[in-house]
């Protein structure tokens, strides 16, 4: 079993990761708290299917699963493989039987298999060159637009019910069907349900 339990600190849980991640955590990287309160909706509200848009080193699926009260799956979707491979090595490690991590580009995901979604917005390292990672992501506006635009479309067709939450992300990327139902952390994580 893993070394994680509910009571763990942002700093605590980063030491699972080499160096160069931890000194991107905090900007790059969800903290405990806003993944506790982002489960909590999620099991408050029949979450069972859980997608991470964008999963970077996985902490959130990690985390997630620690705060999970509902056996709930979660999948991790990234473009980056070098940390799919991280996380998909951090799992084994740490025997995370409900999580599954995908190396793939986020437009190629079908929304429709999972009931809960969560977005940290990934996008703005298209957008904003102090916001990206690494310079594995191309820094292009057009592209912030493309992205947002094809993810406002996919969650438009996703099926009422299911729940959404973004955080640092802007409510132009989300869909008028989707209803805002809590927000936290100074207005910066949003919870979301398609009507």
């Amino acid at each position: 079993m893993h070394k994680f339990h509910t009571m763990m600190s942002d700093k605590e849980f980063d030491s699972i990761y080499p160096l160069e991640i931890i000194e991107k955590s905090t900007r790059h990287f969800s903290g405990i708290q806003v993944i506790k309160e982002t489960i909590k909706f999620f099991n408050d509200n029949g979450g069972s299917n859980v997608l991470d848009l964008g999963s970077g080193v996985g902490k959130f699926c990690f985390m997630g699963s620690v705060f999970d009260k509902n056996n709930m799956c979660f999948t991790g979707v990234e473009y980056r493989s070098k940390f799919v491979k991280l996380c998909n090595k951090l799992k084994v490690n740490y025997a995370f039987n409900n999580i599954n991590f995908i190396h793939e580009d986020i437009l190629n995901i079908d929304l429709n298999n999972f009931d809960s979604i969560y977005f940290f917005n990934s996008f703005f390292e298209h957008k904003v060159k102090y916001l990206r990672i690494d310079n594995d992501i191309e820094l292009d506006i057009r592209k912030f637009f493309s992205y947002t635009n094809m993810l406002k479309l996919k969650l438009e067709n996703t099926p009422p019910g299911t729940k959404l939450v973004t955080y640092y992300s802007t409510n132009f990327q989300i869909p008028n069907s989707f209803k805002l139902k809590y927000v936290a952390f100074e207005d910066n994580l949003k919870c979301w349900i398609k009507q």
